[in-house]
């Protein structure tokens, strides 16, 4: 692309005039020449940077805009992706075919409440201890696809394939299981405690 020519064709530039002055072609730069040519390289870089960083914006933007006009003729259907990010509001899912994208809102995961572990870049519902991880290939319905926003949301309908969890996972999820085994161990314990005492008490009138 010409955003990304632009600094190729400036430092090709730089390398030439010093190429032609190490063979005597033309003369080397005197100080102040040098000064100016630094001041007015930083000022050429801070614009390339800026015109590169709009023009990927715009086009990660249009080719958004393509991708929700192409899933919004598909609304209700079923496709088959994997997760391919996380943040604290839901799951990136890239379909495999259409190649397309969309977001799997948190909110939409109904059968367990899910945190967000930003650590391990995984979910992990409370009560099932089921997981979410990048990599994982699931079964998606397309819910809702906003052209105004460049926004697809997904409805999850099943998991096709679930990474297996790394050994730091599994001692964490280990050691959650053995807190809460022995939670439940104390609590019936007491539990069978109480009737004891008070049958002994009784007995003793």
């Amino acid at each position: 692309s010409p955003i990304r020519r632009y600094p190729d064709l400036v430092v090709h530039r730089v390398l030439r005039a010093a190429l032609r002055a190490e063979k005597g072609l033309q003369k080397a730069l005197n100080d102040q020449t040098r000064r100016d040519l630094e001041e007015t390289l930083a000022a050429v870089c801070e614009h390339c940077s800026y015109r590169e960083r709009l023009a990927s914006d715009a086009e990660r933007d249009s080719i958004k805009l393509k991708q929700v006009r192409l899933l919004s003729r598909h609304l209700g259907e079923e496709f088959d992706g994997k997760i391919n990010g996380m943040t604290e509001t839901g799951m990136f899912v890239q379909l495999f075919e259409p190649f397309a994208e969309g977001m799997l809102p948190k909110d939409s995961l109904d059968d367990d409440f899910y945190r967000f572990d930003d650590e391990r870049l995984v979910y992990i519902g409370q009560r099932r201890r089921k997981i979410f991880r990048m990599g994982d290939k699931i079964r998606v319905q397309v819910a809702r696809a906003d052209i105004d926003s460049r926004m697809v949301d997904f409805k999850l309908i099943e998991v096709l394939e679930s990474i297996s969890p790394t050994w730091e996972e599994s001692g964490v999820l280990e050691e959650r299981k053995s807190r809460s085994r022995a939670k439940k161990k104390d609590f019936y314990k007491e539990k069978g405690r109480g009737p004891q005492k008070e049958s002994k008490s009784r007995k003793k009138r």
